[in-house]
Parts: C-alpha cells; structure tokens; sequence
C-alpha cells in the first residue's frame, strides 16, 4: 500500500514544517468551536444570559489550556527543527504521530468540557496529553541520538 522510507534517506525539513503549521492552527481554531452558548429564549433576561455564560465556564477553561497546552508544542517543536536539517524516518513518524495527536485534541477538550466530571473524561485528557508528551520527548530523543542530522546551531553543550 505504501512504500517504506529507506532506512539511510533522511527527509528534508520543511514540508513538514508547513504540515506542522496547518495541522497547529487548525487544531487551535477548532478548539473554540466548542465555546458555544447555550440557546437562549426570544426575550431573555440579562440575568438569563449570565447563567448561560456562567455555564459555559468549563468548557471556557479546557478550551483555555488545551491552546495554551498546544501553543507550548508548537513552540516546542519550533526550537526542535531550528536544530534539525533533516528527519530521518523514526523521526519522521515519531512527528507524524504527535501531530496525529495534535489533530485530535479538540476532541478530548471536547469531551473534557462537556463531561469533565466523569472520571472516564478525565483519564482520556490526561492520556491524551501523556502521550502527546511521550512523543514530544521521543522525537527529542531521536533526534540528539544522531548527529547527522543536527543544524551547526546545535553544539554538543547545547544538546
């Protein structure tokens, strides 16, 4: 079905950079899709449309950590390429897998929002946001594990 990368090619760069960038702010922008307000009655009140932004609260929170939470990746993953030149394969998947991840989190803010009283909500935000970290720390990993693919930016005391 697909075609295995060759374990000597190493992968430029930058098309998934551009990949990264799309996947970061679309992710980010979905996440407030889920800020919605609570249909209100033709003639509401003042204090109705308070107890509706009241409600909205906690979906209001997740939806402020989860872009705080992407925004640390993003950053992160930033000053990760500036010392990379090129990916090789098991970095290139480890990336993959995290911005699958990353893709995924409106979901899990979602269902944290909405249900974050139900232990089971909360295990798969926490699991979610572990795995993402794994992986984060995975493709760190792998990339000061090979030196060839360092940028000269990235001085041995650096990394």
């Amino acid at each position: 079905m697909f075609a295995p990368i060759a374990p000597h090619s190493n992968i430029g760069k930058h098309r998934i950079e551009a990949l990264s960038d799309g996947i970061f702010a679309i992710a980010m922008t979905l996440l407030v899709l889920e800020l919605k307000l609570a249909p209100l009655p033709h003639g509401a009140t003042d204090p109705a449309l308070r107890a509706a932004l009241l409600d909205l609260a906690p979906k209001l929170l997740t939806w402020m950590l989860s872009f705080w939470v992407m925004a640390l990746f993003c950053l992160g993953q930033q000053r990760v390429y500036r010392y990379v030149t090129a990916l090789d394969p098991a970095l290139l998947w480890a990336e993959l897998s995290l911005l699958a991840l990353i893709g995924l989190l409106p979901f899990s803010t979602a269902l944290i929002g909405e249900h974050g009283t139900l232990p089971t909500a909360a295990a798969l935000y926490a699991l979610h946001l572990l795995l993402m970290s794994l992986l984060s720390w995975a493709r760190t990993s792998l990339l000061l594990r090979d030196k060839s693919l360092w940028s000269s930016e990235l001085a041995p005391a650096v990394a």
